[in-house]
């Protein structure tokens, strides 16, 4: 069985594995043995963020002592489990992607509000349509009376931005230009580069702003520095008002899975309400596309996303150092 060892020590099955227990060995002293210990023929991964590519490498070494076929079982939120077996070479059991498709396990919903190119398909969506559709459901619900114009924080913010123009009747125009080579500010590793990231990236188109009560549409707020800074910008251009309108739900918890978003504590809505981040940012107005406004575009595929960065509602519940009873398993 394949498992981290910070793993192992958080898992009820813990008793059954050795002590020598790492991301890919077989508990031998050389880690070139290529023999698993035992006869079985199944390799287990659990809680590793590389647990696909362990998968893979698993099935192809016991392939190795002449299995014939190769399975993978799934386990989805609904406690369930599901399985893609064939006879053959890994590669060819696993060479259509419609079979890995198949397995259960919440997608992430971020994909659609930021991670993917807009000119993408992801989980049978067009997502330059999903965050659209955000856009025009953040304007039902969070309307900005007697603003002039509407500009997006580019570039993932252009479409949210454009249906809730398309929403509010209000002007698109793009009133802030971006330098695409100053990297992700949210990912950054402190406030201090993630400010000087911001500092960088945007930059104002003034005649587009000056005077004007300005509607700032962006995908998300994490930390809060890019939006703080943008809202500075703005100002500092001539912006009358600013408010800011975020296409989807306050972030209060850190990804689990393989996104390498700031800890709980750096996410300025875990550590503030709404007022206390509008004011931290400095706009006019602050307001969120709610969860259950998000959670009404999807309809009845809404329990298959991950929406715990959103929710703090766990598919998987973590093994961190971290009491679990931080945690709510979905």
């Amino acid at each position: 069985m394949a498992k981290a060892r910070n793993d192992v020590r958080n898992n009820a099955g813990a008793a059954l594995l050795p002590d020598r227990v790492t991301p890919f060995s077989y508990g031998a002293d050389d880690e070139s043995d290529d023999h698993p210990r035992e006869e079985c023929g199944l390799v287990g991964v659990v809680g590793h963020p590389d647990a696909s590519s362990l998968c893979y490498l698993g099935l192809q070494k016991l392939q190795h002592r002449g299995e014939e076929g190769a399975g993978i079982v799934a386990a989805g939120g609904d406690g369930k489990l599901k399985s893609v077996t064939g006879l053959g070479l890994v590669a060819d059991v696993f060479g259509d992607p419609s079979r890995l498709a198949s397995l259960p396990g919440p997608a992430a919903i971020g994909h659609h509000i930021y991670f993917s190119l807009p000119n993408s398909v992801v989980f049978s969506h067009d997502v330059h349509e999903r965050r659209t559709a955000f856009g025009r459901a953040l304007a039902e619900e969070s309307p900005a009376p007697g603003a002039d114009v509407v500009i997006p924080v580019p570039d993932s913010g252009f479409y949210a931005a454009l249906g809730f123009s398309r929403q509010s009747g209000l002007e698109f125009q793009q009133g802030l230009i971006r330098w695409h080579y100053s990297g992700r500010s949210f990912i950054q590793p402190t406030q201090a580069s993630g400010a000087l990231a911001v500092k960088l990236k945007w930059a104002p188109v003034r005649g587009v702003i000056r005077g004007k009560s300005v509607v700032v549409v962006d995908d998300s707020l994490v930390r809060g520095t890019p939006s703080s800074k943008i809202v500075r910008l703005l100002r500092d251009a001539g912006a009358r008002e600013v408010h800011m309108r975020i296409a989807s739900p306050p972030v209060v918890g850190s990804c689990l899975y393989g996104i390498d978003t700031p800890s709980d504590g750096e996410l300025i809505s875990n550590r503030m309400d709404l007022e206390g981040v509008r004011r931290e940012i400095g706009s006019d107005s602050l307001a969120f596309l709610s969860l259950d406004k998000l959670h009404g575009i999807y309809g009845e595929e809404a329990g298959d996303y991950c929406d715990a960065c959103f929710s703090r509602k766990y598919p998987v519940l973590p093994t961190l150092p971290e009491p679990a009873a931080e945690f709510e398993e979905e």
